[in-house]
């Protein structure tokens, strides 16, 4: 009762509903990654729509940090001339629209196979089957790269708008929160993949970036009214600062290295982001490549990743509500970081171990290492950068 009326005389301020528009859009923007997670990866892994062969898969998910590095570069470029607010509208947009249009071509092409009757076993010398692939295979690396760069971008204007004891304070609920939301969507993958099917999960998930969008703009709004806008490369109109010359005299790695110069510990944190996304690739090529060869229906394998992904959503969002709030108090954020190497370590010698079914062991591997991402790891990075 005490902590309900504390919250009842709390004063909602701009920066608050600032916080919690940007909030939102991390809701919205996780419940549709969700969707598509679940949509891509069972249509991609399938013969009759994706690729039969498990190379194909490999070489997806090896392309996700070229492409994601790609991005990371053009979203650099566009900040300088832009600013935050307008790259993280149209990033967000376009995240959307692929979702979208992609569900249009799936959904015709699946439409024009039904209509053929016992032609619709598609083939890989068919013209369907190859802009199926296609399709698939740039939605699964656009998927994949598109979310770092707007978690990114999320997270950075919470991190600018509030001070190091506010964000201690704020961090963990707001990541609750997007656990929250990912749950529910995780949850209602089996359910809507059997009323709409998988091409109609894709048009829900450009539902929910879309939503995240205009949340993100809503809080930007607020911030830009009251003055406490990001400071980007841009004003608050999206007018440059920053002359053109400038901009184009340093590289990006030149200005990375001097960035990592100035604050080592952003160096640090960047080895430790590769090395971590590296085993982290490798846990989910082995959990959809079991999948792929466990689960043959498309719709069970989808609603196998959805209900996998609630448990890990699940747990997130108990340890961002009820552990982590209590375990910043008393422990440092850096003892903090360094226990998930420790548990993954762990988690990997069991795997390799194979000391059960090939499925439940890569699955409960992923289910500890997202746990991990989604609730320590993402709450520590930021409270290490502060």
């Amino acid at each position: 009762m005490a902590v309900w009326k504390s919250i009842r005389h709390v004063e909602v301020t701009p920066k608050i509903k600032s916080v919690i528009g940007m909030a939102l859009a991390i809701a919205f923007h996780f419940a549709g990654y969700e969707f598509a997670r679940s949509s891509i990866l069972a249509m991609f892994t399938s013969k009759r729509t994706g690729f039969s062969s498990p190379s194909a898969l490999s070489f997806a998910t090896g392309c996700v940090a070229p492409f994601a590095f790609a991005l990371l570069w053009l979203y650099t470029r566009i900040l300088d001339t832009s600013g935050p607010r307008k790259v993280l509208r149209y990033s967000t947009l376009l995240s959307s629209a692929i979702l979208f249009v992609g569900g249009l071509i799936l959904s015709t092409i699946n439409t024009y196979l039904e209509d053929d009757g016992e032609s619709s076993s598609i083939t890989s010398t068919t013209i369907y089957h190859q802009i199926s692939k296609g399709t698939l295979w740039i939605m699964f690396v656009l998927q994949n790269a598109f979310v770092q760069i707007l978690y990114t971008q999320h997270w950075s204007f919470l991190g600018s708008i509030q001070t190091s004891e506010e964000a201690a304070v704020r961090f963990a609920p707001i990541a609750g929160v997007g656990s929250i939301f990912s749950t529910i969507a995780a949850c209602l993958v089996s359910p809507l993949v059997e009323r709409i099917g998988l091409t109609g999960l894709l048009y829900c998930a450009a539902l929910g970036i879309g939503i995240s969008a205009v949340c993100a703009d809503w809080a930007y709004n607020f911030s830009e009214k009251h003055g406490f806008e990001p400071k980007g490369g841009g004003d608050a109109k999206g007018n440059s600062k920053t002359s053109p010359s400038t901009v184009h005299s340093e590289s990006f790695i030149s200005r990375a290295r001097i960035l990592f110069r100035r604050v080592p510990i952003l160096g640090a944190i960047c080895v430790e982001e590769l090395s971590y996304h590296g085993l982290s690739s490798v846990v989910n090529f082995l959990f959809m490549a079991q999948a792929k060869l466990s689960i043959l229906d498309d719709k069970s394998r989808a609603s196998w990743t959805g209900y996998s992904y609630a448990i890990i959503n699940g747990a997130s969002g108990m340890m961002q509500f009820l552990v982590l709030p209590l375990a910043v108090k008393y422990i440092d954020p850096k003892h903090i970081f360094m226990i998930n190497p420790a548990v993954m370590l762990v988690c990997t010698i069991l795997l390799l171990g194979q000391i059960a079914s090939p499925i439940y062991m890569t699955t409960a591997t992923l289910v500890v290492l997202k746990t991990m991402e989604y609730s320590l790891r993402g709450l520590a990075h930021e409270l290490v950068r502060f």
